[in-house]
């Protein structure tokens, strides 16, 4: 008896999820239609998102590569100047080198000039 019971029930539930499955089967082509469509609506967003993503790309490499111009541009501005400083010191050094340079010389020159007179 108690198999029996067992048997009915297991019909019952098969026949109601049966019933489930054939009333959603239904339903399922007006599912079908909202489902693309809101898949259609999907690969639009999705459409508009990388469209955005690459403007916003674009935009950080366009500032990126700005910034970078204008400090090599500043950096090469310095550089120049540190040049024209470097050659000045040198020109400057050089100069007082070959005035006391010429200096001695005469100093020197003067010394012996002066010995051989005596």
């Amino acid at each position: 008896m108690k198999s029996m019971v067992r048997i009915a029930t297991l019909f019952a539930l098969l026949v109601a999820f049966a019933g489930l499955g054939y009333a959603q089967d239904s339903q399922s082509s007006s599912s079908d239609q909202s489902t693309s469509q809101g898949a259609k609506q999907d690969m639009k967003n999705a459409g508009h998102a990388t469209k955005t993503a690459a403007k916003d790309t674009g935009k950080g490499v366009k500032t990126g590569t700005k910034n970078a111009a204008n400090a090599t541009k500043i950096g090469a501005k310095d550089t120049g100047n540190a040049t024209k400083k470097t050659g000045h010191s040198i020109k400057t050094g050089t100069k007082k080198v070959t005035n006391k340079g010429a200096k001695k010389t005469e100093e020197g020159s003067q010394k012996v000039e002066d010995k051989t007179q005596q």
